[in-house]
């Protein structure tokens, strides 16, 4: 039972550093080659641009902002 958990944690670890290296780190050959583009550049780029409004009466009473 021990050796199954060491087993699944390790595969878990394997696999969140191959999703960081691939989304993160690795420029991939579909995007600008140049611009060395991961895929996270890109989804973060081909996101809509949203204005925020905030009315700063809302922020009086968080944490002293007057």
């Amino acid at each position: 039972m021990i050796i199954l958990r060491q087993t699944e944690k390790l595969r878990s670890s394997l696999i969140d550093e191959f999703m960081n290296r691939y989304n993160f780190i690795r420029p991939h050959g579909a995007f600008d080659i140049e611009r060395l583009e991961t895929p996270a550049v890109i989804f973060y780029q081909r996101l809509p641009k949203k204005e925020v409004i905030i009315d700063s009466s809302l922020l009086e009473n968080i944490g002293g902002v007057k």
